[in-house]
């Protein structure tokens, strides 16, 4: 329970941060693009980075996920100009399910897409083996309403 006031906190002043980590094959590729994953981390109060595994299971169990993608998705795409976007380069972002089964994500998503003018053939929405199968119906859904315009990797 502690956790929920601090990610809430964190929300409210702003103390999420985001990093990109290039994404290497072990082996080469005839792949042009370059991959970047966007990692989450938090600023706790004393300016200390916390590891995602501290807090994300509390924001999954207490219904907090969907506001941090979403917080995590506008922050990207707000940041986009200071981006490296040349066309070739993919940015994987992680859902959780609780925004693949959020009816309004879909639509959040849209608008984001038009209001930063991000190209969605440059980002890449990851979800889950576990959470696909476990919505199966929504994550269709999902996919089917994005593929045609954004990269998505089960």
């Amino acid at each position: 329970m502690q956790w929920v006031s601090r990610i809430t906190k964190a929300l409210a002043e702003n103390r999420f941060c985001l990093y990109s980590q290039t994404i290497v094959a072990i082996a080469p590729m005839a792949r042009e693009e370059t991959h970047y994953e966007i990692l989450l981390r938090l600023t706790d109060e004393e300016g200390n980075l916390v590891a995602p595994m501290a807090f994300i299971p509390a924001a999954e169990r207490y219904n907090l996920m969907p506001t941090i993608d979403r917080w995590v998705i506008e922050t990207l795409f707000k940041s986009w100009p200071l981006a490296e976007h040349d066309g070739k380069t993919i940015y994987a972002i992680n859902l959780s399910g609780t925004s693949i089964n959020d009816d309004q994500f879909i639509s959040f998503l849209r608008e984001q897409f038009v209001l930063y003018q991000v190209p969605p053939q440059s980002i890449c929405f990851e979800i889950t083996e576990t959470v696909a199968i476990a919505n199966l119906t929504k994550a269709s859904q999902f996919i089917s309403e994005l593929q045609p315009t954004a990269v998505i990797f089960p």
